[in-house]
């Protein structure tokens, strides 16, 4: 839930500063926002949790947002071509290194 309030008060953040009520938008609204969270390089998955809950708090109050709309699918799905959603993987921790470690 942190993450979520933190995710809204961002999105409040954004939204006022380009002139916009966030609790009126819509995916023409979103697909700005994420437009400029992708300019600024933020991982897909990051900005995947950021709509969802900014779609939350919307529906909480009663505001459906249309994230179903042929234009927002088209944005988000050339943002998440355009970043990757590659996920990065860590090396394998080999147990003598964890041996060494607990030590």
């Amino acid at each position: 839930l942190y993450g979520y309030k933190n995710d809204w008060d961002n999105f409040c953040k954004w939204c006022l500063s380009v002139n916009l009520d966030p609790t009126k938008c819509t995916y023409q609204t979103i697909i700005l926002y994420i437009t400029n969270l992708a300019d600024k390089n933020y991982k897909a998955s990051t900005i995947k949790r950021k709509i969802s809950a900014i779609a939350r708090v919307c529906e909480t109050n009663n505001h459906k947002i249309d994230l179903q709309n042929p234009n927002f699918k088209r944005v988000w799905q050339g943002i998440r071509r355009s970043i990757g959603t590659s996920i990065k993987r860590k090396e394998a921790l080999l147990l003598n290194t964890l041996r060494y470690i607990l030590e």
